[in-house]
């Protein structure tokens, strides 16, 4: 993994998100991977890493909150992809800030999470 967190310091934005790709995908990383993606995000002169970038948050689920205040900005976004961009940015929200199927059952009650097999 060392390699992989010195590869998302790297200057060049594709080794930055395949990097965080994989230490999202092998060690599940949200405290290095996180603030990589939104500052690939943030900047406008990487559009094309948008879309990438996004789709990862959406995965981490709630564990990239701190990236929702970035991803509403761009359910705006009127530049290059817009479309794109836009319907990504609104489903990883979507998916960022949704509790998961079990801790809705919790919030419900023990009974309903109990009669759903979750403890």
């Amino acid at each position: 993994m060392p390699v992989l967190r010195e590869c998302v310091r790297d200057s060049n934005p594709y080794s930055r998100v395949y990097a965080s790709q994989a230490l999202w995908d092998l060690a599940r990383d949200q405290q290095t991977t996180v603030p990589v993606l939104k500052g690939i995000i943030a900047d406008t002169n990487l559009i094309e890493f948008h879309q990438w970038s996004i789709g990862l948050l959406s995965e981490m689920g709630t564990g990239a909150r701190d990236a929702v205040p970035l991803l509403e900005s761009r359910t705006n976004w009127n530049g290059m992809f817009s479309e794109q961009i836009q319907k990504s940015a609104r489903d990883a929200i979507a998916r960022i800030t949704l509790p998961s199927a079990t801790n809705a059952l919790k919030a419900i009650g023990s009974e309903a999470a109990a009669k759903a097999g979750v403890k």
